[in-house]
């Protein structure tokens, strides 16, 4: 076996931007940071560097060519609040009573595989790991999490008083929908179901898991500065604490989280073509 091809769980998880998050699908899969990347911009990024044609998971489907909401005889473009990723497709993930549709699952699963053919070529999906898991194995897992973390995360809106994204950040998160169907092309969107509403609702979940992170750390920041133990703590050593602090709570609510997994999501193979 080649060097290109000698994986481990150490090597895949820095390689792969999964958590959200959405990626978070970012940076949330490893434990996100203030400003880390989601998966859906380090697709984009990757894309960008290295516009191959390659594998994804998906069944053929349509390119709308037009961003969610927006109107294309007067120009104006009205994009949808969070929530819009609700569509009415096949629902494949249900976390606590959060649902996901076949549609978000099509795209995050591209944008999965992109990044992993872009860093370990066309077919590293069948090779087993240290952990004893494929690559393909591990990628569904970790893509499992991510979305898993942006779900929870994003329940805990209200709790934490975050408020729904601005009008601004909803442009925002249309505007890198767009982007990114723009840098995959209409021909790979349509041959693998990668639509720009499910897009637009990776975004979402990513930009408002990240409000609701922010706040999180935040609030943790302020208790926690206030106890004699930390008050006078360097700003490098506190930040660990408080990424510390973060995964355990993360890691009840997690615990206490349901899903529940359907048919099609059982049968999912990543980098598997229809």
């Amino acid at each position: 076996m080649s060097k290109r091809n000698k994986y481990s769980a150490g090597m895949l998880g820095a390689a792969l931007i999964v958590g959200i998050g959405i990626g978070f699908c970012g940076g949330f899969v490893t434990g996100n940071r203030l400003g880390s990347k989601s998966a859906a911009e380090t697709a984009v990024e990757s894309r960008q560097e290295d516009n191959e044609t390659a594998l994804a998971v998906g069944e053929s489907g349509t390119y709308d060519s037009q961003p969610a909401g927006s109107d294309s005889a007067n120009g104006e473009s009205e994009v949808e609040p969070i929530g819009s990723y609700a569509v009415d497709d096949e629902p494949v993930l249900n976390i606590d009573d959060t649902t996901v549709y076949l549609s978000e699952i099509n795209a995050r699963a591209y944008m999965v595989r992109d990044q992993y053919v872009a860093d370990y070529g066309e077919e590293p999906w069948n090779t087993k790991m240290d952990n004893g898991m494929t690559v393909g194995e591990y990628a569904k897992a970790t893509m499992l999490d991510e979305i898993e973390r942006e779900v929870i995360l994003c329940n805990k809106a209200d709790e934490y008083d975050v408020p729904a994204l601005t009008d601004d950040e909803e442009k925002q998160c249309a505007s890198k929908a767009e982007d990114y169907m723009a840098s995959i092309g209409e021909d790979i969107a349509a041959q693998f179901s990668v639509e720009q509403s499910a897009v637009l609702a990776i975004y979402e979940k990513d930009a408002i898991s990240m409000k609701v992170y922010n706040q999180i750390l935040e609030d943790l920041s302020a208790r926690l500065r206030q106890e004699d133990e930390y008050k006078d703590m360097e700003d490098s050593a506190f930040e660990q604490v408080l990424n510390d602090k973060f995964e355990e709570q993360y890691t009840q609510w997690k615990n206490d989280c349901k899903v529940e997994t359907t048919e099609t999501w059982e049968q999912l193979v990543m980098g598997a073509v229809g």
